[in-house]
């Protein structure tokens, strides 16, 4: 019980940090309003690295 809770506590932080994380990158940069397009453009560079990574992790597990 205890790890299941921990695992969707765990998985509710990656989805907060997920969520929130084009606004943090927006207030880093300083830029006011809300460009959408060049959030979506971030967004789209999430979904590229994370097909790098999962590549990689398929490509290590299938070796071990």
């Amino acid at each position: 019980m205890g790890r299941a809770l921990g695992l969707v506590a765990a998985a509710a932080a990656a989805l907060a940090a997920l969520l929130l994380s084009p606004f943090v990158l927006q207030d880093i940069s300083g830029s006011k309003g809300v460009d959408w397009n060049r959030l979506s453009q971030i967004g789209a560079t999430y979904g590229f690295t994370s097909v790098i990574v999962s590549a990689l992790a398929l490509a290590g597990a299938g070796q071990g």
